[in-house]
């Protein structure tokens, strides 16, 4: 899987939580589905390079109650435990939509860079394809004539 690591995590309320922490919490973030989560210690530990009991710290830090986290869902806990190995991720989804909503932004300035691009082709396309104006089509008769006198024979005109 795959996550959105915000910066605002380490400004945030979890400042100066430690290592052991972010590690879990990036594990944590990369591993989320539907805002359902897997922590079983063992396997963590393997992974990021800790103990067993640094990510049980870890876990029970991110359990925890937060009084000054800047969600208020859950009392700032950023797991809840529902089994043996098994969290909740409260904040999932309202993270989950903001990147969405940044994907889509960038989505439609990609498409309305595009269209305008688009737009700008065809007008320049339909420009050239314009036909020849009275006072174009004035001058270019004139240069003919005046062609024409000078070397006693016509000159082809240019259409364009």
């Amino acid at each position: 899987m795959y996550g959105k690591h915000f910066a605002s995590t380490y400004t945030g309320s979890m400042l100066g939580a430690g290592a052991d922490v972010f590690a879990v919490w990036g594990y944590v973030i990369a591993s989320t589905v539907d805002g359902q989560v897997e922590l079983n210690p063992a396997h963590v530990a393997a992974l990021v390079g800790m103990t067993p009991e640094a990510v049980d710290r870890a876990i029970a830090y991110l359990c925890a109650p937060d009084p000054r986290s800047r969600s208020k869902v859950e009392d700032g806990r950023r797991l809840v435990r529902e089994g043996e190995f098994a969290y909740l991720v409260p904040t999932w989804s309202a993270y989950r939509a903001v990147r969405n909503e940044e994907d889509r932004r960038a989505y439609n300035r990609q498409k309305q860079a595009e269209h305008r691009a688009k737009v700008k082709a065809s007008v320049n396309d339909s420009q050239s394809r314009l036909p020849m104006s009275a006072q174009a089509e004035t001058e270019t008769e004139a240069e003919s004539e005046t062609a024409k006198e000078t070397t006693g024979r016509e000159r082809p005109r240019a259409h364009g």
